[in-house]
């Protein structure tokens, strides 16, 4: 199966994107310089309402992981495995547990 092809709102910013992640940029980074080149990230919420910079940045934070996920280049994460569980061992030593 060839790679998917991503038609979604950030479309025309897929050079910017995929540039970013080359470059080692953090989600959030990207999302600024998209913020910054004119996109936007409204809201589902029913009621209309004025986004601030940080909201919409906070939500194309959220579309650029996606489009990372469905171009191949950003595996998803289970949120289980982000936080480590402190076990003690038998000689008492402490063990950080990831699975």
């Amino acid at each position: 199966m060839g790679p998917v092809a991503y038609a979604g709102y950030l479309a025309p910013h897929l050079d910017l994107i995929i540039e970013g992640h080359k470059r080692g940029f953090p989600i959030r980074r990207i999302a600024e310089l998209l913020y910054a080149a004119g996109a936007r990230a409204q809201t589902s919420d029913a009621r209309p309402r004025v986004l601030s910079r940080e909201q919409h940045v906070a939500n194309l934070q959220a579309m650029v992981a996606y489009v990372l996920v469905r171009l191949g280049l950003r595996t998803r994460r289970s949120r289980r495995h982000l936080t480590a569980r402190r076990c003690v061992a038998a000689d008492g030593s402490v063990v950080w547990d990831t699975s």
